[in-house]
């Protein structure tokens, strides 16, 4: 059975209303979103304009006017990729040999005759549910593993032609480790490029501020600070999917082994930093101080000013400035972005959180740096969303 806590969307197809009103009504007593469709071509459209990989599992007649559940079948087999793959559950009061062996030949997952249990019903949507799942997740790591290699041979190709521009070498490193981790977190999206946008933003704004101008004297290492901010959830690749990919709050034991994503990336790019140290001496602080922002970013974005953050409880100043401008960015992208278990919180609601945190969970300057400029951060937030997000104002309008 699939988590108590995991949303479960799902097109059901007949063309008896009866029966849709029926299914859907049980199945929303029980937490299943249902999508309703009375016939193929309606079935197909709503497939198109739901948002994409929303819907796991799709549960159809087979006869009705027009082109028959097989087709959809068909349509489903043919069009759906395996990242996000939709099993079929097949229902059918025509029960026989032949459609039965049609239905496997479409790949279809289930087959059940009417009129069916509905707890019949419910049992086969959550095992088709957690096959569609387990699907997805074993395209996206094959998808990664197939990324990596090929962006390493681009790499080694440039090097090979005697590329030696450092700059070039380390945007084609950090394009490839963040997007395995893009690639592999469903809830990313446009996560790494609005984060990225929060922090230099901010980190922009503090510059002048007395307290922080000798840190940032220097473009050259503000730059460094928002190039490393991809990085920021590198150690989410040593995550087991079932926790990462979980579509719903974690429990405390997964969240403990969620937290480790901080020091599992910080000790990932530690290792780099002394390869890079020991094997090319030659790379020049630039690249050395890259790999020490980075590390910075990953184990600590998670840290409070107030010392009740993780994984080592650092307060104030003691958590490193990179840090600090991520946490911020962070929560604020969390925030007013859609999950697949919530939507966007209202920019007034979300400022109003960041501010309650100012002095425990951010550092003060920071807040009132983001407070006095709080219509820029909503302009990155809109620019660059999902076109299917909706905000909780959005809901109830």
């Amino acid at each position: 059975m699939t988590d108590k806590n995991e949303t479960i969307n799902i097109l059901i197809v007949d063309d008896e209303i009866e029966i849709i009103d029926e299914i859907s009504e049980y199945f929303a007593s029980v937490g299943i979103v249902a999508t309703t469709a009375m016939n193929v071509d309606a079935a197909i459209e709503a497939l198109g304009s739901l948002p994409a990989g929303s819907v796991t599992v799709v549960l159809t007649d087979i006869r009705m006017p027009g082109r028959d559940g097989l087709a959809l079948a068909e349509y489903i087999r043919d069009s759906m990729t395996e990242a996000s793959a939709i099993e079929l559950v097949v229902m059918t009061g025509h029960g026989n040999f032949g459609l039965a062996l049609n239905a496997l030949r479409a790949h279809v997952f289930d087959f059940i005759n009417k009129p069916a249990k509905l707890s019949e019903l419910l049992n086969a949507v959550h095992q088709a549910h957690k096959s569609a799942m387990t699907r997805r997740a074993r395209a996206m790591e094959g998808v990664a593993a197939m990324t990596l290699a090929s962006r390493n041979d681009d790499l080694e190709r440039r090097l090979q032609r005697g590329v030696s521009d450092k700059a070039a070498v380390q945007d084609v490193t950090l394009h490839v480790l963040s997007y395995l981790v893009e690639i592999r977190d469903v809830e990313t999206g446009n996560h790494i490029r609005r984060t990225q946008e929060y922090a230099g933003l901010l980190m922009r704004l503090i510059r002048q501020n007395p307290r922080f101008a000798a840190e940032l004297a220097d473009d050259r290492y503000c730059d460094l600070i928002v190039k490393a901010v991809p990085l920021h959830d590198i150690g989410k690749v040593g995550i087991p999917d079932s926790i990462l990919l979980k579509p719903g709050p974690l429990t405390p034991e997964e969240f403990t082994i969620m937290k480790t994503h901080t020091t599992i990336g910080a000790q990932a790019i530690s290792a780099a930093l002394q390869r890079v140290s020991r094997d090319h001496p030659e790379s020049g602080d630039d690249s050395m101080a890259f790999l020490d922002v980075a590390r910075q970013i990953a184990v600590s974005h998670h840290e409070k000013w107030n010392g009740s953050g993780y994984p080592g409880g650092l307060a104030g100043d003691a958590i490193p400035l990179p840090g600090r401008l991520m946490a911020l960015a962070d929560v604020f992208d969390a925030l007013s972005s859609e999950r697949p278990y919530k939507l966007a919180l209202p920019l007034d609601q979300a400022t109003d959180i960041i501010a309650a945190g100012r002095g425990t969970h951010f550092d003060p300057d920071l807040v009132d740096a983001f407070l006095a400029h709080r219509d820029a951060f909503a302009e990155i937030a809109m620019r660059l969303k999902p076109e299917t997000q909706m905000s909780e104002s959005d809901a109830k309008t």
